[in-house]
């Protein structure tokens, strides 16, 4: 027995649910595709002339200095030379305030003007040899300097970090090139959510016999904006006619407090501040464990100087001979190096907010090849 169908009286409905059904998933794909278009539209890096672009950090380069932006607003500044030195100026909170002070660079918050030779962001030393390279006073006939010769490397790196490698001579008071060294600078954010630079500098000697003297002038330094520095906040509390309690206070990895951790050697060190809207923030400088003379000493000062130095010792007033792997004199035959690590971190909150415990925690496992 045969089956009979009259399609003439099904296929038109049947036929129009199958057309609509088809009509709206080719819209789903359609819209489907158009999403992934613009997402990949948006992300991408772009590069556009001098502009080197990545999902949230760039790098524009200027005539002789490297922007670092990230969310397209300025980070950090490296600038090839200020006064006799290359240096980091200005650096920014993710809230857009000047973390380091402005002074001698500009005048921008200005409180002190001691010190002209603390460039915001430094490395230098105060004695090596017969030349200071740490003071910048021309008066002073045994003044040093150290050149820019080349940047090595200025890029994005994954996406989220940006990279700048730099060569660099160290001229005597006498003309002579006594040491070179190659710095490298990280910037970004990390897992946390902080802002940060890692900088890694190799020093090599390029005469016979280099030494770097015992002395507290130095080495790595931060001056710190000045008002996040204890003094101003004292200064501050005390002009005020309101009974205001203002946060300050430098801490280090052994929970020495303010003036108590000069001179101490610790692995990590953070200063913090209040500014003036009430705004917790502050700068920590993490000691990788890798760096020469870990755990590095602190010439740390409550009126703003930050810096790390392993070669104060007897200059701290912490022994009267030498101790070996300790700090003191270090002496350096050509062509030999040592090699400085260090994280920085411009953070919102204070310590415990910005947890630097933990910082150091995930920086200490950092791995590092050749600069």
């Amino acid at each position: 027995m045969k089956n009979n169908i009259n399609f003439s009286s099904i296929l038109p409905n049947n036929w129009f649910r199958f057309s609509t059904n088809l009509f709206v998933a080719f819209l789903n794909l359609l819209f489907f595709l158009l999403t992934i278009f613009f997402v990949t539209e948006i992300y991408s890096n772009k590069i556009t002339g001098e502009e080197i672009m990545a999902d949230k950090v760039n790098i524009i380069k200027g005539s002789d200095f490297y922007d670092v932006n990230i969310s397209e607003k300025l980070f950090a500044r490296y600038v090839k030379d200020f006064d006799g030195t290359p240096i980091i100026y200005p650096i920014y909170s993710s809230s857009n305030k000047l973390m380091t002070r402005s002074f001698p660079m500009e005048e921008r918050n200005v409180v002190s003007r001691d010190h002209q030779h603390h460039r915001s962001f430094w490395f230098t030393h105060g004695k090596v040899n017969d030349t200071d390279f740490w003071l910048t006073d021309k008066n002073q006939k045994n003044i040093g300097k150290i050149v820019h010769k080349n940047f090595l490397k200025a890029e994005v790196s994954g996406g989220t970090t940006a990279i700048i490698v730099t060569e660099n001579d160290w001229v005597s008071h006498n003309g002579e090139i006594i040491c070179s060294d190659v710095r490298s600078f990280e910037f970004g954010v990390t897992g946390l959510g902080n802002r940060y630079i890692d900088f890694e500098v190799e020093v090599t000697a390029k005469i016979k016999k280099v030494t770097f003297y015992d002395t507290k002038e130095g080495t790595f330094g931060i001056r710190v904006a000045d008002l996040l520095s204890i003094d101003e906040a004292k200064a501050s509390a005390k002009k005020s006619e309101k009974n205001v309690s203002t946060i300050s206070y430098i801490i280090n990895a052994d929970s020495k407090l303010d003036a108590d951790a000069w001179g101490k050697r610790s692995a990590w060190v953070d200063y913090v501040g209040q500014f003036s809207d009430g705004e917790v923030a502050g700068i920590a400088i993490l000691n990788h464990p890798s760096s020469f003379r870990y755990p590095t000493y602190w010439h740390v000062r409550t009126y703003g100087l930050f810096a790390a130095n392993p070669f104060g010792e007897r200059g701290f007033g912490v022994r009267k001979r030498q101790v070996e792997n300790a700090g003191g004199n270090f002496e350096l035959a050509k062509d030999k190096s040592f090699t400085l690590r260090y994280r920085i971190i411009f953070h919102n909150g204070d310590t415990k907010k910005a947890a630097i415990a933990d910082e150091f925690k995930e920086y200490s496992h950092k791995k590092f090849g050749n600069l």
